[in-house]
């Protein structure tokens, strides 16, 4: 009887953050609790005396691109990993077994890390894009776009070098697709470790 009813929880669990839409990313960040930033320490080789959650996996390249450096996203390492984050964050679960092992590797995630990432990378896609409008526009003999373009030559070939891509719009391109799948992750483990906590006061409750 106890197994069934445990079985229950997880499905219902699954039911709610495997399958529900992501929630706001700025709402996430604003509705972390205590327990949520101390983690967020403990990423970071700092781990709270005493804490009860899970270490998180730490990943220097993401305190990076947080701290608004795009260097990382021209290792295609990193980029196949946040895709592939992404893309797990995104997928529903069938079984109890595939809900489980995803809730073991939410656990495993820092979201305000993910979050604070997923936001600068956002800012750096809107700015790309308002970039690759410009010199479309100094294309087209825009002469005031031309001369923000040429003040700009020395930020666009930093960009452009990092992200090893051609130009602002394939630089747009990455970006946007980058801060989709961070906000994606975000927003998934965030209402994950909203559940671990309703379950965990329901338990100590009982």
């Amino acid at each position: 009887m106890a197994d069934a009813v445990a079985n229950a929880t997880v499905a219902d669990d699954a039911a709610r953050v495997g399958n529900r839409p992501n929630a706001a990313l700025g709402a996430g960040l604003n509705k972390a609790g205590p327990k949520a930033r101390s983690a967020g320490a403990e990423s970071r080789g700092t781990p709270s005396p005493g804490a009860t959650q899970p270490r998180y996996v730490y990943q220097p390249w993401l305190e990076r691109l947080g701290e608004g450096e795009l260097g990382p996203l021209g290792d295609v390492e990193v980029l196949s990993a946040v895709t592939e984050a992404g893309m797990a964050a995104r997928a529903s679960t069938e079984s109890l077994q595939e809900w489980g092992e995803k809730r073991l590797w939410l656990k495993k995630l820092d979201p305000l890390m993910w979050g604070k990432a997923a936001i600068a990378l956002s800012k750096a896609a809107s700015e790309a894009a308002e970039m690759a409008e410009m010199v479309a526009m100094c294309e087209s003999e825009d002469e005031v776009a031309c001369r923000i373009v040429a003040e700009q030559q020395e930020q666009t070939t930093s960009v452009l070098d990092q992200l090893q891509v051609a130009n602002w719009a394939e630089a747009a391109a990455v970006l946007s697709a980058t801060a989709l799948d961070m906000a994606d992750v975000t927003s998934t483990a965030f209402a994950a470790l909203e559940l671990f906590g309703v379950r965990n006061r329901r338990e100590t409750q009982q």
